[in-house]
């Protein structure tokens, strides 16, 4: 990991969601969450989806992570990425206001050749999973049900970041507001605080007594 992702905690995940993002999340996460579980770290996204598979295991490591993980939805967030954003840790999913938020039923895309077994095997498997998220979507969301429940029918469902928001899709924008008391947090180094100056000469005095 570079220097600026390690000192801003920043990550920006751009592209299809896929084993390849998963493990640059895991190793992103990890290093960070080494250097401190009490700084926030700051998860910028921009995906046309992907892999439903990519995004349960993103989602799992997010919620497991020991450092608080803010997702924000930067730009275009679609799809399996849809998922990532609105199942990551309540309080800490974000939009901004004029971003574009899409979902809708995920198509599977089996990879099971000509087995035909394999290929039913790998559906059942498909439609089940997508149940358990769409079911805890729906569960985590009542604002949201009838937005949902129109994308789970095979409709593409478009939101901007501020719909999103007053869906209780998201918690909160990101804006310049909102976003400056996690850049803070981020600042912030443990155990270092300015004395006030009365500490000080408190400190000077015990020092004269002490020579005394």
């Amino acid at each position: 990991m570079d220097k600026y992702k390690s000192d801003s905690r920043t990550i920006m995940l751009d592209g299809d969601v896929d084993d390849e993002m998963l493990r640059q999340l895991v190793s992103d996460l990890s290093y960070l969450a080494a250097h401190s579980v009490r700084k926030p770290i700051l998860l910028f996204l921009n995906s046309g989806g992907g892999d439903e598979d990519a995004a349960v295991g993103m989602i799992s490591v997010i919620e497991a992570c020991p450092a608080p993980v803010y997702v924000i939805a930067a730009g275009y967030v679609a799809s399996a990425a849809f998922d990532v954003l609105c199942l990551a840790p309540q309080g800490r999913r974000a939009a901004v206001p004029l971003g574009s938020i899409m979902t809708h039923a995920g198509y599977p895309n089996p990879q099971g050749g000509p087995n035909r077994a394999s290929v039913d095997d790998f559906l059942r498997a498909y439609d089940r999973q997508q149940e358990r998220v769409w079911e805890t979507l729906i569960s985590r969301h009542p604002k949201a049900v009838d937005v949902l429940e129109t994308a789970r029918s095979k409709k593409d469902v478009w939101l901007t970041g501020e719909e999103a928001f007053d869906l209780g899709l998201v918690d909160f924008l990101w804006t310049a507001e909102t976003a400056a008391p996690l850049y803070k947090a981020i600042r912030e180094r443990k155990g270092t605080r300015k004395a006030k100056p009365t500490e000080c000469k408190r400190s000077e005095k015990d020092s004269q007594e002490s020579a005394d």
